[in-house]
């Protein structure tokens, strides 16, 4: 696993916590597209222990002091966000405010080469435009603009991409396969309008993903042909050219879709994954989704003793909500990392990871939308949901960064890409998003971003969505 660029050590904080709840509805499903996610229904909880969500109440100040580059970057023309210079070469060169690891530069500029079609990044800071290269490249100038690595989605479910969210009332489930199958007097939640998994489907939800300012996921779309726009990370076939990344999605690992088992101790599950799965790549499970103790059973075994030992250091835990201290010790003992789906888990539990307890013991969390019938629409949905939570229920234990890279480098991390993607930095593939940062500090341009904010989505330096007059002049 490689350190994060410029390095930044985590900590771990050996203490044992209490598992932390959060509030019913923090960010439960939704009704309909305009639902916001700061809305909350009442709820029986005395003011005196609400905090003020207001926006003054958020924590703006960025932890890292910004390097200002001597080069101003000129006004765009009314009504655009950049202006574009055509250069004689296939190189480029984006100005802007630049999100680079530890470091944050204001008119500043990332410089790409011209190798396509996965172009990299060959200089980040505040000289790139002094580079040889540089002297004919096309220059992409936004004054607003926040350059930031392309954020990355560990887990959606492509296949059920044209999901509608799903009305429970106030049904909250113990373990995943009370909703799936309707078990333990709980209704089953539909699927509907479902139609089988397309190629038209997964493209369908693909867009939603990319017009969030997305470039890669691991969609499990299985058979599907999944190729032509997002790097889809866990299928070899379609990671668009981008080699030597093996993630290994498994939704059922203990080999229970079919056959269901409630189990509050032992293995006696029908089909466990073996461990040879772990021998290359990332191994990526659905585990202990649910907040019971049939749900914790799961990662217990999983723990193995002897045999069914999956949680190593390159696993990457979709869920992990049932969990106590203990677990999350053991779990960042093996150097394992977590894929949190808060959305999905409040709306369907009313409770989610344990996930200040997580980043205490060092554990990286990275952030996935799950699906839309009960998930986010895209990852910018899901990270105001992660915000959101840690305003109102954490306490502010994360920073704007922290929850920045959970998208971005953590996600790289999460799908054995972090040598390659998540980071503007020298190197690496210049899969870009940029933001319209007006009024806003870097990172919460990011995290308060709306689908309007998306300024251009590049994957591999090759443009696949923002404004058109950006699309057009590129």
């Amino acid at each position: 696993m490689s350190s994060w660029k410029p390095s930044v050590q985590s900590t771990a904080v050996v203490a044992l916590l209490s598992l932390l709840f959060v509030v019913l509805a923090a960010c439960g499903g939704t009704t309909d597209d305009n639902f916001d996610p700061i809305d909350v229904p009442d709820v029986d909880i005395p003011d005196a222990d609400l905090p003020d969500v207001d926006d003054t109440d958020v924590n703006d100040e960025d932890p890292i002091e910004p390097v200002l580059c001597d080069d101003p970057i000129p006004a765009p023309p009314s009504g655009q966000r950049c202006t574009v210079t055509p250069g004689s070469s296939d190189y480029l060169l984006i100005r802007g405010t630049i999100l680079a690891g530890d470091e944050i530069y204001e008119e500043g500029g990332v410089l790409i080469d011209d190798q396509s079609p996965n172009r990299v990044i060959e200089c980040v800071g505040c000289d790139c435009a002094e580079e040889a290269a540089a002297v004919d490249a096309t220059i992409i100038e936004c004054a607003e603009g926040v350059i930031s690595p392309g954020l990355i989605n560990p887990h959606d479910h492509l296949t059920f991409a044209e999901g509608r969210p799903q009305l429970h009332g106030e049904d909250r489930f113990d373990h995943r396969h009370d909703w799936r199958r309707g078990m333990r007097g709980h209704d089953q939640i539909s699927t509907w309008p479902r139609t089988g998994g397309s190629r038209e489907v997964v493209l369908y939800g693909e867009l939603r993903m990319l017009f969030g300012g997305a470039t890669s996921i691991a969609g499990s779309t299985g058979f599907v042909n999944a190729s032509g726009l997002l790097r889809n990370l866990d299928n070899a076939m379609d990671t668009e050219g981008l080699q030597t990344i093996d993630v290994d999605y498994r939704t059922f690992p203990l080999g229970d879709g079919g056959n269901v088992v409630y189990l509050q101790s032992g293995c006696g599950y029908p089909n466990i994954d073996s461990e040879s799965r772990l021998e290359e790549g990332i191994y990526l499970p659905h585990i202990s989704e649910g907040i019971d103790l049939e749900a914790q059973n799961e990662m217990h075994c999983l723990f193995g003793n002897g045999t069914n030992n999956l949680i190593r250091e390159n696993t990457s835990i979709i869920h992990g909500i049932a969990v106590d201290a203990r677990d999350v010790a053991r779990i960042a003992d093996r150097g394992a990392n977590l894929v949190w789906s808060p959305r999905t888990n409040i709306d369907l539990y009313g409770n989610t990871a344990p996930v200040t307890l997580y980043h205490r013991f060092g554990v990286p969390i990275s952030l996935g939308t799950d699906w839309s019938t009960s998930g986010s629409m895209n990852m910018l949905r899901e990270l105001q949901c992660a915000d959101y939570l840690n305003r109102l229920h954490f306490n502010q234990t994360f920073t704007d960064q922290e929850i920045w890279k959970m998208a971005t480098y953590n996600a790289a991390i999460s799908m054995g890409a972090e040598h390659k993607l998540g980071l503007v930095y020298p190197g690496y593939v210049a899969d870009i998003t940029i933001f319209d940062g007006t009024g806003r500090y870097p990172y919460r341009a990011i995290i308060d971003a709306e689908i309007d904010d998306i300024t251009l989505v590049m994957r591999g330096g090759e443009p696949l969505y923002g404004d058109a007059e950006l699309i057009e002049a590129l």
